[in-house]
């Protein structure tokens, strides 16, 4: 154990480090860069006189680094130092940059499946094509695979080649291309299932995701849908007027959905649901650990807003857009600095997540392979809900979440309880 680390142990030298806090400097969501901290020494002199005496020798700039660490994380667990690169790649998510091969994606027997390539992007570039299925992304063969995580492993953080294996017609390819930085698509995308449910997964609450949510749940609402499928799993964002924008498709005109507000309990933003005519189909709402900013707020609206909502898969990531970069003892340090409120009584802040109603431990996260055997002396004519049923397991194989989401909406439906309240939101 080094010096700095065993420091922070003692409550002397917290004292000292807190009494001798640099003052406060925050970082807005207006994408101001981090300041260059001055140099500065968190460490008493005293005590460093002491340690010194001792025959210690202090690394003052780490004994500070780690000791501001260990200060701040008694107050929100997940604060960390940041650089100013850290500081950018945290608002390129937040916004939706990644560097991406510029196609999207469905899936089909748990593979992923190119259905829309961006002109001009590398997917266009290699000669991917609209159809193509991917078997391998590098070295790693895909089989069984969620859509959320066929996408993580499409995407990257920084620039590189990217190695694919796909298959189109009966020839296997292999292609090389370099994935670029570009804005990924609020939505992946938007599919009515063979049972006659809506599905949609969101990759973010960009700016127009939520014009384009409420476009297409309205459009399966008036057309008489069983149900809706919101797949926020992986999904992030920053943008709050998306979320009210889609919350208020369950909720009633005027009604209390979230609030910002600081430490001191005082409001910083306070957001209502617009009028207009709450949507009453069954809301599958799929979440996982690594939902987070504005979908992950959302989440926590619909599970009390949306009488017919269940949130189902794993508890969030705890983010909900609340951490800024702000200056202490020298070092910029990614700190919660608000927290959020729902209208169910719950206050977020930064320290965990929202909880499913529906929780879906790791090993269930497979779907369980079933095709029915075929009987050589069956002569009758194949039924079309046969068909219907096929085309739906190919859908959600290898994806345990969705098919668990799709099951709760056929029971709902057979049981002719559609319109009741299936959600769990008490605190």
């Amino acid at each position: 154990m080094t010096i700095a680390t065993s420091l922070i142990r003692s409550p002397l030298f917290l004292a000292a480090f807190v009494c001798g806090l640099s003052a406060v400097s925050l970082h807005g969501q207006n994408g101001g860069e981090p300041e260059t901290p001055a140099t500065t020494n968190g460490i008493a002199p005293t005590l460093a006189k002491q340690l010194e005496a001792l025959g210690l020798d202090v690394d003052l700039e780490q004994a500070n680094r780690a000791t501001t660490l260990a200060v701040v994380q008694t107050l929100d667990p997940q604060a960390r130092i940041v650089t100013e690169e850290d500081w950018i790649a945290l608002r390129d998510q937040r916004e939706g940059w990644w560097y991406l091969p510029g196609f999207r994606i469905t899936m089909s027997n748990g593979f992923p499946v190119i259905q829309d390539i961006l002109p001009g992007s590398p997917a266009e570039a290699a000669g991917l094509l609209t159809g193509d299925v991917i078997l391998e992304t590098g070295t790693n063969r895909i089989t069984r695979i969620s859509l959320p995580e066929a996408q993580n492993r499409l995407r990257a953080v920084q620039a590189g080649d990217f190695n694919l294996r796909t298959v189109r017609g009966d020839a296997t390819n292999r292609v090389t291309l370099t994935l670029v930085r570009l804005p990924q698509p609020a939505i992946e995308t938007a599919e009515l299932f063979p049972n006659h449910m809506g599905y949609i997964k969101v990759n973010g609450l960009y700016p127009g995701a939520g014009r384009d949510i409420v476009s297409q749940v309205r459009a399966w609402s008036e057309t008489g849908r069983d149900g809706v499928l919101l797949d926020l799993r992986g999904a992030g964002g920053a943008d709050t007027a998306a979320i009210v924008h889609v919350a208020s498709l369950f909720a009633v005109g005027g009604q209390f959905l979230f609030a910002f507000r600081d430490h001191h309990h005082q409001d910083l933003e306070v957001f209502k649901a617009t009028d207009g005519k709450p949507v009453t189909l069954p809301l599958m709402v799929l979440i996982d650990r690594n939902t987070r900013g504005a979908a992950e707020i959302l989440a926590a609206v619909l599970n009390h807003v949306a009488r017919t909502s269940l949130l189902i898969g794993e508890t969030t990531a705890g983010d909900f857009n609340l951490r800024e970069v702000v200056t202490l003892g020298g070092q910029p340090v990614y700190l919660a600095t608000k927290v959020v409120d729902t209208a169910d009584g719950w206050r977020y802040n930064g320290q965990f997540g929202v909880e499913p109603s529906v929780f879906i431990p790791e090993d269930q996260r497979d779907t369980h392979p079933y095709e029915p055997a075929v009987d050589p002396l069956d002569r009758r004519q194949r039924l079309e809900i046969e068909d219907r049923d096929a085309a739906l397991r190919r859908r959600v194989r290898g994806d345990g979440v969705l098919e668990r989401a799709v099951d709760i909406v056929v029971g709902l439906k057979s049981l002719h309880k559609g319109g009741g309240a299936v959600s769990s939101s008490d605190p």
